[in-house]
């Protein structure tokens, strides 16, 4: 699937299927590619490309990356953007302290109107947030080594620094 750019080739070529809703505002979206092949991409609430996630997603399809972990991936980045978009963020504008909202979103899933009063079960367990920060992190860690000054909380300060693709330095 390498080089094949899903955001430039969404046509009648190629056909979409199993759109599954993320909480509503952002969708993952799998593509089956012209040859039989395919991906995911994620789309916005207006079911179009999601520009900055699909850039990502491309650079792990070129690298090869499992189209599990593709999957993976854009699941994360639904979820991202539809908190961005419940709680009214954008996405190249963060704190560190959005992201810790968004880790806590995870967890309850409450709006920003929405105060937990008892304690009730998560959403997802630790294992899935931790996977769908890595996720986040990445995107936005690749977004900054090709020179868009955006995230900086995320990747350079915090919890912990992406410094490569492979490695956490805490």
């Amino acid at each position: 699937m390498g080089g094949v750019s899903v955001a430039a080739g969404l046509s009648a070529a190629i056909t979409l299927r199993d759109v599954t809703a993320v909480d509503g505002e952002c969708r993952t979206q799998r593509v089956v590619l012209p040859g039989g092949g395919w991906t995911w991409t994620v789309l916005g609430s207006d079911y179009q490309v999601v520009g900055p996630a699909e850039e990502f997603l491309e650079y792990l399809r070129v690298q090869g990356t499992s189209p599990n972990t593709v999957k993976s991936y854009a699941r994360a980045l639904a979820l991202w953007w539809s908190y961005l978009a419940v709680f009214g963020l954008a996405w190249d504008a963060l704190s560190l302290s959005e992201v810790g909202g968004f880790l806590a979103w995870l967890r309850s899933g409450d709006g920003p109107q929405v105060i937990t009063i008892g304690p009730r079960p998560a959403r997802f367990v630790e294992s899935t947030i931790s996977t769908r920060l890595r996720a986040v992190t990445s995107c936005y860690r690749f977004h900054e080594l090709n020179g868009v000054a955006l995230g900086g909380d995320l990747v350079q300060g915090g919890c912990c620094v992406v410094r490569s693709w492979g490695r956490r330095d805490r």
